[in-house]
């Protein structure tokens, strides 16, 4: 979890539209702060910092995120909410599902839960993910990235392979939501895998490199007329 907050701090690295964090609120919270802190984002007096705490997450506070979503920064910095949650109803999860459909440009999301196991593996697969660690220290990792490792282990030739098969998968619409959610899922996991493997102070100018280009590709999946083909294949062939 420290890694996870060494990486948040570094502001040469981009934010992420959405994280989840698992853990203790009266933890996590605090440490957010910090790490808003450090990249220059103030938290005190900030009016686009929003932090807020729900025992019950229902479809109108969902549907209150989303009007917020459309609203204009008061200031010069980015629009940040950190919110924190008991339970989820599903009308809820499908309000906020439709919101990390379709991003809006600067503005980041940091949901705090005890576990992983309250939130819809629907919405998990559109964050970058801070999961409690194990007894040696180590974060829990759902099925070690499995689709990003073997995407990552094939040649560079078989990755753009790979990619004609997933277009392919969804009879070539480019422009459908399922091929575009997918498509973000393994950009995603790609992210979180690359992330683990080091901590920011051995990250390279390369690594910081890939790091941005898959910020920008994840801003470009949301765009219906961008070819989600030309965007994945980008990404194949940056990545050693």
């Amino acid at each position: 979890m420290q890694n996870f907050f060494k990486t948040l701090s570094d502001k040469k690295l981009p934010l992420h539209h959405f994280y989840i964090i698992e853990g203790k609120k009266e933890d996590i919270e605090p440490e957010l702060l910090k790490c808003l802190e450090n990249r220059g984002i103030p938290t005190a007096g900030n009016p686009d910092l929003t932090v807020e705490h729900y025992e019950s997450f229902t479809v109108d506070e969902g549907k209150l995120f989303r009007s917020r979503q459309n609203q204009k920064s008061f200031g010069e910095y980015p629009r940040i909410f950190i919110f924190s949650a008991e339970a989820f109803t599903r009308e809820a999860e499908q309000a906020l599902l439709k919101m990390f459909e379709e991003p809006e440009q600067d503005i980041h999301f940091f949901l705090i839960v005890n576990s992983l196991g309250s939130v819809a593996d629907t919405i998990i697969s559109r964050a970058n993910v801070a999961r409690k660690e194990n007894y040696k220290g180590e974060p829990f990792v759902k099925d070690n990235f499995l689709q990003a490792v073997n995407f990552l282990n094939l040649k560079k030739a078989d990755r753009l392979l790979e990619i004609t098969k997933i277009v392919k998968s969804h009879d070539k619409d480019e422009s459908g939501a399922p091929l575009r959610s997918n498509a973000t899922e393994l950009v995603n996991e790609i992210e979180q895998f690359l992330f683990s493997k080091k901590t920011p102070d051995k990250f390279t100018k390369d690594d910081v490199f890939i790091f941005q280009e898959i910020s920008h590709s994840r801003e470009l999946l949301q765009i219906r007329s961008a070819s989600v083909k030309m965007i994945l294949e980008h990404i194949a062939v940056i990545i050693d």
